[in-house]
């Protein structure tokens, strides 16, 4: 499906260009609905037509000096009737108007139909919703926790680090048998030459039984 471009309600600019001189861009939530547009204009939407189901947001992330990505997870869980897909808002905590719909997006006839729970399993969705923030410096969001996956790239680094402290640890366990094998080496030939004189005997055998300790 394919939502084409994400556009500003005129809330949402109004919000942008206080945010530009240093209010808080907080986004709240992300919604999805069923809603046909019909001679609406998007700008002057202050929530969806028809509004199916609210989403938590788990993930936000600046991508460039002008655009976030909010991320959030539609899934059918609890879902008691089946719709299409159709509409798609992130909404954000303007201080002077309270929460409001800052970007929409309708799909039309590229909706998606998303089952009711049952049947074919739960159904999960990642969305990422890419919009402007202008010049803003101050954004956030109002994240679930829950709802937090690791994406590609959290994966990839996490796996970097591993193989990078599973490397360290190959060295070190390397070095240490590398000197403990020299230590032995060294006290052997030591108490090879002093065999003959047992004063030397006892210091030998308190250096070989504290190797380990040494290390």
């Amino acid at each position: 499906m394919s939502f084409g471009m994400i556009a500003f309600t005129n809330r949402g600019r109004v919000l942008q260009v206080k945010a530009a001189i240093g209010t808080q861009l907080k986004f709240t939530r992300i919604a999805v609905g069923d809603g046909q547009l019909s001679g609406q204009v998007t700008e002057e939407l202050v929530g969806l037509i028809h509004e199916v189901k609210s989403l938590n947001i788990n993930e936000l992330e600046k991508i460039s000096g002008y655009q976030a990505k909010v991320g959030g997870v539609l899934t059918n869980q609890g879902l008691a009737t089946g719709f299409y897909w159709r509409e798609l808002g992130v909404f954000a905590q303007d201080p002077d108007v309270g929460e409001i719909l800052y970007c929409y997006g309708n799909a039309g006839a590229l909706a998606e139909y998303i089952p009711a729970q049952g049947g074919t399993g739960i159904l999960e969705r990642k969305i990422n919703v890419i919009t402007l923030v202008g010049n803003a410096s101050n954004i956030t969001a109002v994240i679930d926790q829950s709802l937090i996956y690791a994406n590609q790239s959290d994966i990839v680094d996490l796996q970097n680090q591993i193989d990078g402290l599973e490397t360290v640890a190959k060295d070190y366990t390397d070095s240490k048998i590398e000197l403990l094998q020299g230590s032995i080496e060294q006290l052997s030939a030591e108490l090879d030459s002093h065999l003959s004189d047992t004063s030397h005997v006892a210091a030998d055998l308190y250096a070989y039984q504290n190797i380990g300790g040494a290390l």
